[in-house]
């Protein structure tokens, strides 16, 4: 179709005009008559916020379960894909797998998933730690803080499972509005949309 795709250049700036739109990279500035954002949630995982958090050591997506075969892994977070990823590390053989979540419980997990890593835990593939949050990574350990005291782990790698930061500064800085759920002007929207 001669569509021209322009991998790894990251658009920095959209700017609109009377001629439509002007498109800006640190190489280059395109026009377009229209724009579409696609811009999914992966390019900007949500840290840890933490000394040490640096590649390979922490990473924020699992592909292949079978690469930390024999390693103490952490996986932290709360949601399907931490549940999911810690599962599947601890399927692999000779991986110790420790999950740490914020919260004293899993609340927003498929109830599939929910029943599974009771069951990991029961029988010891995954050890739980509920209501802890990454302290400190350290050379060949992690501390968490768990209710408020800190505990070491022997740790090659850090899962951080804890979704993406939403692009909210850039469509702003596009001239897109964002309304926030719950807020008046949200309230004043809907009212305009009837009943779609």
């Amino acid at each position: 179709t001669g569509l021209a795709i322009r991998s790894n250049e990251a658009i920095e700036k959209i700017e609109r005009d009377e001629r439509g739109f002007l498109l800006r990279s640190a190489m280059r500035a395109v026009r377009a008559r229209a724009v579409v954002l696609a811009t999914g949630t992966r390019g900007s995982p949500r840290k840890l916020d933490v000394a040490g958090e640096v590649a390979p050591r922490v990473r924020y997506v699992l592909t292949d379960a079978a690469e930390f075969a024999g390693q103490h892994v952490l996986v932290v977070g709360g949601g399907d894909s931490a549940i999911e990823a810690a599962m599947s590390l601890a399927d692999t053989r000779g991986t110790k797998v420790t999950l740490s979540y914020r919260r004293d419980a899993f609340a927003r997990i498929k109830a599939r998933n929910k029943d599974r890593i009771a069951k990991y835990e029961r029988t010891g593939h995954v050890a739980v730690v509920l209501e802890s949050e990454v302290a400190e990574l350290r050379d060949g350990a992690v501390v968490l803080r768990v209710k408020g005291e800190l505990r070491s782990l022997p740790n090659d790698v850090v899962f951080a499972m804890l979704g993406a930061e939403p692009p909210t500064k850039f469509f702003e800085a596009a001239g897109i509005e964002i309304v926030a759920p719950g807020s008046d002007a949200m309230a004043r929207l809907a009212a305009t949309r009837g009943m779609r």
